[in-house]
């Protein structure tokens, strides 16, 4: 391969980082603090990896073995300052560009109240 990438994953709040802040660097390109999903150290909504791809035209996905409004897949469509915001995940998840997800549908997902969040995915 030509190119090679590093990033630094740890998290600029704590020693030990969480999937948000590791999630959040490998999706904006930047450290932030640990609960953050999709936000810069300032809090304010940081342009991840899929939202530049969709811009040039291309088709975006998300797959993952936890919820699709856990943490991690969250960095790479969400924007929120605490990750325990998981209404407002899902509700960004909705309105993203994302063109593919694959991911687990227990715990949030699987809430009966919660449901219609989802009615334009398949789960």
């Amino acid at each position: 391969m030509p190119f090679t990438g590093f990033i630094n994953t740890s998290s600029q709040s704590h020693k030990i980082t969480d999937s948000g802040a590791g999630g959040t660097a490998f999706s904006i390109g930047k450290r932030s603090y640990n609960g953050s999903i999709g936000v810069a150290p300032d809090t304010l909504p940081a342009e991840n990896i899929t939202e530049m791809l969709s811009k040039k035209g291309y088709n975006t996905g998300v797959v993952s073995t936890s919820s699709v409004t856990h943490a991690t897949p969250a960095c790479f469509y969400a924007h929120v300052k605490l990750r325990k915001m998981e209404e407002e995940i899902a509700r960004q998840l909705v309105h993203s560009d994302i063109d593919f997800l694959r991911g687990e549908a227990q715990g949030f997902c699987a809430k009966k109240r919660r449901v219609q969040l989802f009615r334009f995915f398949t789960i």
